[in-house]
C-alpha cells in the first residue's frame, strides 16, 4: 500500500482521506509488528486531525473533526500498553486527549444573532414559568425553536483559530507535580486502566472492567443526591450509610494503585475517562480533607498553572446571587463584605451585567440555582434576575475569570465525547482561559452549601490553593459533592 503523505487536506472531507490513510497505515504495522512504524503512522494522522480541529470554533462540529482520530488514539495507546511501558502509555493517551478543555483563541464568537437569540431565549424561559394550559404549550414551542437556533447560529459563529495544544512532555509533567501524586485514568477496549506518578516513578495498572466503575460512580452520586434532597432525618442517614459504602467501592475501583502512596496531606491530581469525569472524589475515604484537583487533560492542568499566575489588571472580584434560593443573597452578600470587589444581586443580577461583570475578573463567585443538560450540556444554566445564563453564553466571554466559584447544583457536569472533549458550563469556562473552577457534580443542599462557601473562602483569601481550601471546607461541614477542577494550585 503506497503510504499516505502528511499535510493539512483542505477540509472534513480530505482530512477524513488523510486519517483513514495513515489509520490504514498504523494497522498495517500493527500486523507487522513494526511499533515504530505504527507510531509515526499515529502521530501524523493527529497531527493532521489536530491541524484541522483548530481552525474549528463551534464545539460540535469540532467534536466531528476530533472524533476522525478516535481510531488512531485506540491503535496506538493499545500498541503503548502491550510494550508495558507506563512513560509512553502516559504519552500516547494525552496525544489521544488533545481536544479535552482545548483553547479558544482570545477573540471570542461575535455574532449579533446569536446574541439576540440568547436574549430571547431568556426571555422565553422566564415567560413560560408563569404560563399554564395553552399559554404554556405556545411558551415550551417558542424555547424548543429558540434553542434551535442558538445552537444553529452557534455552529456558524467565527471565533478565530484554537491553540493547536501539544501533548504535555513527560518531563514538564513531573517537574510540575513537586510532591504531588499523579493518577491519568483511561479505557480501552472496555477495560480501564491507570498510570500513576509518584515521586518521579511511573507504573501502569489495570483497574477491571470500565463499566463497573462507571455503574458504582453512578450509584454513589445518586445516594448523595437523595441525601442532600430528603428532609426526613431517619432516611438522610439511611442514604447516608449506602452513600458511604458506595464510596468505599469507588475507591477499591479507582484508588488502588495509590492507596497505599497518599498519607494524609499529599494532594492529588487526577485525570479522568469518560464519565468518571463526575466522580464525587471528597466523598471517598481516602480523598476525605485531601486536596484534590480534576483535570481533562496534562496539557489543560499545566496551562491552568499559567493562567493562575497571570495579572487581572484591575480587575475586581465578582459576587452574584440569582433568585428563588433563600441563602444565595445573604452568602454573596456576607463574602462581598469581606472580599470587596462588585455585589450583582436581585434584578441588577441579570446576564449581560454578570456577563460583562466577570470577564477577566480574578475571582467569580456565583451562587443560583444550576440545571444541567445531558442532551444539549451547552444548554445547561445558571439562573439569573432575567433567566438563564448558558454555556453559549460563556463561551462569549473574552478571557474567563481567573477562578470561578459555582455555588449551584450539578454545575461542574461535563458530558464526554470523542477523543477527550467535554463539555458543559465548566469546561465552557475552562476553555476560555479560567484556570480553577470549583463547583458540584451533584445536587447540594442550599443553607449547607453556604457555610461551605465562607470557609472556602475564608482560606483562599489566606493563600490556601483552591483544591486544598475546597477539601477542608467541604470536610468542616460535612459536604462532598463539589470539585476542583483545571489546575487548583
Amino acid at each position: 500500500m503506497a503510504r499516505a503523505a502528511p499535510g493539512r487536506g483542505g477540509g472534513p472531507g480530505a482530512t477524513r482521506q488523510l486519517t483513514v490513510g495513515w489509520l490504514a497505515e498504523a494497522l498495517l504495522a500493527a500486523d507487522a509488528g513494526d511499533h515504530d512504524r505504527l507510531f509515526a503512522a499515529c502521530r501524523r494522522g493527529l497531527r493532521a486531525v489536530a491541524s484541522y480541529a483548530s481552525g474549528i470554533a463551534a464545539w460540535e462540529p469540532r467534536i466531528e473533526a476530533f472524533g476522525l482520530a478516535e481510531e488512531l488514539g485506540s491503535v496506538a495507546v493499545g500498541a503503548a500498553l502491550r510494550s508495558g511501558d507506563p512513560r509512553l502509555v502516559l504519552r500516547w493517551v494525552e496525544r489521544h486527549r488533545l481536544g479535552a478543555a482545548h483553547r479558544r483563541s482570545v477573540r471570542p464568537p461575535t455574532d449579533p444573532e446569536l446574541g439576540s437569540a440568547l436574549v430571547r431565549l431568556r426571555s422565553a424561559v422566564s415567560g413560560a414559568a408563569e404560563a399554564d394550559g395553552n399559554r404554556l404549550r405556545s411558551a415550551l414551542s417558542e424555547i424548543g425553536a429558540l434553542e434551535r437556533r442558538v445552537r444553529d447560529r452557534a455552529l456558524l459563529v467565527d471565533g478565530g483559530a484554537i491553540d493547536a495544544a501539544q501533548p504535555a512532555g513527560t518531563a514538564e509533567v513531573l517537574a510540575a507535580l513537586r510532591g504531588d501524586v499523579l493518577l491519568v485514568l483511561f479505557a480501552h477496549e472496555g477495560v480501564l486502566h491507570a498510570v500513576s506518578v509518584v515521586d518521579g516513578n511511573a507504573r501502569l495498572h489495570e483497574l477491571g472492567a470500565e463499566l463497573d466503575a462507571v455503574h458504582e460512580t453512578q450509584r454513589l452520586r445518586y445516594l448523595l443526591a437523595r441525601q442532600a434532597e430528603t428532609g426526613d432525618q431517619r432516611a438522610g442517614a439511611v442514604y447516608a450509610a449506602s452513600a458511604a459504602e458506595a464510596a468505599a467501592a469507588v475507591q477499591r475501583a479507582l484508588l488502588r494503585p495509590v492507596t497505599a502512596v497518599l498519607p494524609p496531606g499529599r494532594r492529588l491530581v487526577v485525570v479522568p475517562t469518560g464519565a468518571l469525569h463526575a466522580v464525587p472524589w471528597a466523598a471517598l475515604p481516602l480523598c476525605r480533607g485531601r486536596g484534590v484537583t480534576v483535570a481533562p487533560s496534562l496539557r489543560a492542568w499545566l496551562r491552568g498553572g499559567t493562567d493562575a499566575a497571570r495579572e487581572c489588571g484591575s480587575a475586581e472580584p465578582v459576587w452574584v446571587s440569582g433568585p428563588s434560593l433563600e441563602h444565595a443573597e445573604g452568602e454573596v452578600v456576607a463574602l462581598h463584605r469581606v472580599g470587596g470587589g462588585r455585589l450583582l444581586t436581585g434584578a441588577a443580577a441579570d446576564a449581560e451585567r454578570v456577563l460583562a461583570a466577570v470577564d477577566g475578573a480574578p475571582i467569580a463567585h456565583i451562587a443560583a440555582h444550576g440545571r444541567f443538560r445531558d442532551d444539549q450540556p451547552l444548554l445547561s444554566c445558571l439562573e439569573l434576575a432575567d433567566g438563564p445564563l448558558y454555556g453559549y453564553d460563556l463561551d462569549r466571554l473574552r478571557r474567563g475569570p481567573r477562578t470561578v466559584v459555582l455555588s449551584a447544583c450539578e454545575a461542574g457536569r461535563s458530558v464526554p465525547a470523542r477523543a477527550g472533549q467535554l463539555t458543559g458550563l465548566a469546561a465552557a469556562l475552562l476553555g476560555r482561559g479560567t484556570a480553577t473552577v470549583i463547583a458540584s457534580v451533584v445536587p447540594v443542599p442550599d443553607e449547607r452549601t453556604a457555610r461551605v462557601m465562607m470557609s472556602l473562602h475564608s482560606l483562599l483569601r489566606r493563600g490556601v490553593g483552591p483544591a486544598e481550601a475546597l477539601a477542608a471546607a467541604q470536610a468542616a461541614h460535612g459536604e462532598a459533592g463539589f470539585l476542583c477542577l483545571g489546575h487548583g494550585g
